[in-house]
């Protein structure tokens, strides 16, 4: 790793334990930078304006659109306290989840993020477009880090986790 910095992608309030647990365990052994973001994702809600021929605006909307950004701040001041104390800097940004995390990858190495029961489409886009390693968590606090593999293509090296549950 060349900056030495992680990000590390928050995209539900479930979402904030294991990657707080990853974090401490990650820092400590890799001695690495963390960041923490958080998306406003507009596509959580399917919320877009209605427009006729581009000339007005669904009064309906702008209402909804309201409830979603109270919604999301509300979200992001309950995963912020939790979060500060184990990373660098806590932040959020508005738009969609895997474009806004794209253009946040830029500044770091890598990117860590939970996988949910199902894989929700913003992680498949992601997954699609994604150019730099990324950590794939478990949603479930009692993983260990015991099994990192390191992958080497050739053309320069990727990072792959396999994390398991050992019992």
């Amino acid at each position: 790793m060349l900056l030495k910095r992680a990000l590390f992608l928050v995209s539900a309030e479930n979402e904030v334990e294991p990657l707080v647990e990853f974090a401490k365990v990650f820092k400590k052994r890799y001695n690495v930078k963390v960041d923490a973001i958080y998306v406003k994702d507009i596509l959580k809600y399917d919320v877009f304006p209605v427009t006729v021929e581009g000339i007005g605006i669904n009064l309906g909307t702008n209402f909804a659109y309201k409830e979603f950004r109270n919604i999301e701040n509300k979200t992001f001041e309950k995963i912020k306290a939790p979060l500060e104390n184990e990373f660098s800097k806590v932040y959020t940004k508005e738009g969609e989840s895997a474009e806004v995390a794209l253009e946040e990858l830029k500044k770091y190495d890598l990117i860590v993020t939970v996988k949910n029961e199902k894989i929700s489409p913003y992680m498949k886009e992601l997954l699609r477009s994604i150019y730099k390693p990324i950590i794939v968590l478990p949603n479930r606090k009692d993983f260990k880090l015991e099994n990192l593999l390191l992958l080497d293509d050739g053309a320069y090296l990727h990072f792959s986790t396999c994390l398991m549950n050992k019992k």
